[in-house]
């Protein structure tokens, strides 16, 4: 079966309130990062404010943003997004050459915009400016909020092992759920930029991107792997899974925090978009 050359670095948990998704993640039993301010640049290479603050739940290989945009006046990117509802409307997909992906996405004839490079401050570990080059993906092919191809150009100061340890035993991201309503169109736009087609899983579709997945499922899909779960609107990053090294240490570091958790589907556990950020959250232990 044909590999996509792409996967899922990470996905972005969008809020107003800059301090609601560190409460609500540290009591899910994630080591959340400082928060810092994110900075564009002008034409004149000045760092201007963007109007979003974020930080980070870090795996070895993906990670978590937690991200808020407090002035809906701002211009951001994301307000498309947030004037909807609150909750996961990031997925950026990980490649390990952001430029061959941006011709392979021409190719296929999926809108993409200018390649660009970035710049994040990091202040844990061995520290310093984290560099990525990236460049977004249009909303016709990757409908469910803003989707993104990123290149890390320095991978050692993102994923530093200073920040693996997280007290509910959370080791990556293995999974994405996007709730939409028309399940094989919406498959048949994700299968034009991941360059491979889905296949048919227990709640609708399945793309393998190698270290993780990403899931299609219409509402009943959806309803059926987390019943009486919140949807807060479709189309749209409803679910994600994160793998857990041991689930019981996972469920007593969810109960001492008042965290309501429920039995999911092959031996998981999951907590409602309430205690999330807005979407469903699953711990599966791997």
């Amino acid at each position: 079966m044909p590999q996509s050359n792409l996967r899922i670095d990470h996905i972005g948990i969008a809020s107003r309130d800059i301090h609601a998704n560190q409460n609500a993640f540290e009591a899910l039993g994630f080591f959340v990062t400082e928060l810092k301010p994110l900075l564009g640049r002008d034409d004149d290479g000045n760092s201007i404010s963007l109007g979003q603050w974020s930080q980070h739940c870090v795996f070895p290989q993906s990670y978590l943003e937690l991200t808020a945009v407090p002035d809906p006046n701002t211009g951001n990117h994301l307000e498309p997004y947030l004037s909807r509802f609150e909750g996961c409307h990031i997925l950026a997909l990980g490649s390990n050459d952001a430029q061959d992906a941006l011709k392979s996405c021409e190719a296929a004839g999926v809108f993409a915009g200018e390649l660009r490079t970035s710049a994040r401050e990091i202040t844990y570990g061995v520290g310093g400016d984290a560099l990525f080059k990236w460049f977004e993906v249009g909303a016709a092919d990757a409908p469910g909020g803003f989707t993104c191809v990123v290149e890390h150009v320095t991978p050692e100061l993102v994923f530093d092992d200073a920040v693996f340890h997280h007290p509910n035993g959370a080791t990556g991201l293995i999974d994405v759920t996007l709730c939409a309503e028309d399940l094989s169109g919406v498959g048949e736009r994700y299968a034009k930029l991941f360059g491979i087609a889905p296949v048919p899983s227990e709640w609708g579709l399945e793309f393998d991107l190698g270290q993780n997945c990403m899931g299609v499922a219409d509402r009943s899909g959806f309803e059926r792997r987390y019943p009486n779960a919140e949807l807060r609107g479709e189309p749209s990053f409803a679910a994600f899974t994160i793998s857990v090294a041991n689930l019981k240490i996972t469920k007593t570091v969810l109960a001492e925090n008042d965290v309501t958790f429920y039995p999911g589907a092959n031996g998981t556990i999951w907590g409602a978009p309430a205690s999330a950020g807005g979407a469903v959250i699953e711990f599966r232990e791997v």
